[in-house]
């Protein structure tokens, strides 16, 4: 039943049918902006609050509108999509700059246009970085280090754009040994968690990480071997907040169910993945789903972990 229920998700919405189912048991030269054709733009690119930010002298960027137009036809840009970019525009190098580094980040990593527009959108702040002397050489010293295969190096940075605003030396690398050292990860457990959690590399480890994993393992009286291998099976769990997201999860887990400290540890150790759902949104409505389909006491609810 245990498996059921994992299939099961901890999704809400549990029906008739999936209870009645639960069975027990490189790059390349980018052209110069001028020589690229564009089409007229479909939107008015300059608002009111661009024009004020213009005519009080706050952007260091003489081509604002060229390089908002240009962006406009190479993604097909909506006014809201507009409206994102605009600021961070006004502090970006010159537009043939914008499009070099695009073209060298799309032929870099092989990704289409439109996840390049993905991207872009999620993290605006990579129109603005040099390819030749930030993104390639972020990528490449992260692609060494992990030694990760192109394709994995692909996925990581479609999902997590952001990875390309940090510096390898000053915060990427330090995070990464720092996570290693504290969880006595081998190299090859370090690429596999960094690969199923690219945000990792843009956490702080003093601050986000490391208060995260002790408060944890004080918790639950973790050992050192028990806490590597939650974080192994479910490196999620670093990137939640330990008081916002894992302390009242735990806490009202236990609290309805009366696991005792010992039971609760026990649940946390073999599934993980529990701490990173709403106690009240996730847990306690799929829960009550299955005992009133089952029939189930509180008492034996609990056989179900």
């Amino acid at each position: 039943f245990s498996l059921g229920l994992l299939l099961i998700g901890f999704v809400p919405e549990c029906s008739s049918f999936a209870l009645q189912h639960v069975h027990v048991p490189r790059r390349s030269k980018a052209k110069a902006f001028w020589q690229r054709t564009y089409t007229p733009a479909r939107i008015s690119i300059t608002s009111t609050s661009t024009s004020t930010m213009l005519s009080a002298g706050t952007s260091t960027n003489t081509n604002f509108e060229l390089e908002l137009a240009y962006l406009q036809d190479r993604f097909n840009l909506s006014e809201p999509d507009i409206s994102k970019l605009q600021k961070r525009i006004l502090f970006c190098p010159e537009t043939d700059r914008i499009q070099a580094s695009l073209d060298g980040l799309q032929h870099y990593l092989g990704v289409t246009e439109n996840e390049l527009r993905k991207m872009v959108l999620t993290q605006p702040s990579i129109i603005c970085a040099g390819f030749d002397n930030t993104i390639e050489p972020t990528l490449d010293r992260i692609q060494s280090f992990l030694r990760i295969s192109q394709p994995e190096l692909r996925k990581m940075v479609r999902t997590h754009p952001s990875i390309i605003s940090f510096k390898f030396d000053s915060n990427i690398k330090p995070t990464l040994i720092a996570v290693q050292d504290r969880l006595t990860l081998s190299n090859e457990e370090l690429r596999r968690m960094v690969i199923r959690m690219p945000s990792i590399i843009t956490y702080n480890f003093e601050t986000n990480i490391l208060v995260t994993l002790n408060a944890l393992q004080d918790r639950l009286t973790l050992s050192n071997e028990e806490l590597r291998k939650m974080m192994l099976r479910n490196p999620q769990i670093i990137g939640l907040s330990y008081e916002n997201n894992i302390f009242p999860t735990l806490e009202k887990l236990q609290r309805h169910y009366h696991f005792s400290n010992e039971e609760l540890k026990r649940i946390s150790v073999w599934l993980p993945s529990i701490l990173g759902f709403n106690f009240d949104t996730k847990i306690q409505p799929t829960l009550t789903a299955v005992q009133t389909h089952l029939h189930l006491s509180n008492d034996e609810i609990k056989h179900l972990f």
